[in-house]
């Protein structure tokens, strides 16, 4: 024990700062190679910013769901991103891939929706009965070339919708309709 003692108190205040810096240098140095900078596996393709439209019915699905599924089922990342997009209150959807908006690379794609009613709910329900959910079944498809930077409006007609479920938290307290 003694030795060790004095081992540490014969580190001059020189060698301790100088120790101290190698210890801070070798955790930042392990983080950076913990993250990466991104190797060959990580290269992410070029991506064409588009945006679209989507009506049922002849109204604005807002709050509505698209899946951008690539048409050959090849993944064009690692990870098998997925680009995708949600509708807003008019209707229109900008597609994302990695970062909100970002956009899409160029390719054949199918299209996947799903339209969630009551999403807070411990059971939301997909409005469109699953219809449109699988890509493969859907019938909706795009083609993104690099010229591209809005589809042509996706118009779903007839389509039988189930209401949206009324929550409690929704429910008049005095029972009136």
């Amino acid at each position: 024990m003694q030795f060790h003692r004095i081992a540490i108190s014969a580190i001059s205040p020189v060698s301790k700062r100088l120790l101290d810096m190698f210890q801070r240098f070798s955790i930042r140095l392990f983080i950076l190679l913990l993250v990466g900078c991104g190797g060959p596996g990580e290269v992410r393709p070029d991506l064409q910013p588009v945006t679209g439209s989507l009506q049922i019915n002849g109204k604005p699905a807002v709050g509505a769901r698209l899946f951008f599924h690539p048409d050959d089922g090849q993944d064009f990342d690692q990870r098998g991103t997925r680009p995708s997009a949600k509708v807003d209150e008019a209707g229109e959807f900008a597609l994302s891939t990695y970062q909100p908006g970002d956009g899409i690379p160029v390719g054949e794609y199918r299209i996947g929706i799903i339209w969630m009613n009551n999403e807070a709910s411990s059971s939301p329900q997909d409005q469109l009965g699953g219809r449109y959910a699988n890509p493969k079944t859907s019938k909706i498809t795009a083609t993104i070339t690099p010229e591209t930077t809005r589809l042509d409006p996706i118009e779903l007609m007839q389509v039988p919708v189930k209401p949206p479920a009324r929550s409690r938290a929704g429910a008049n307290p005095d029972g009136d309709e």
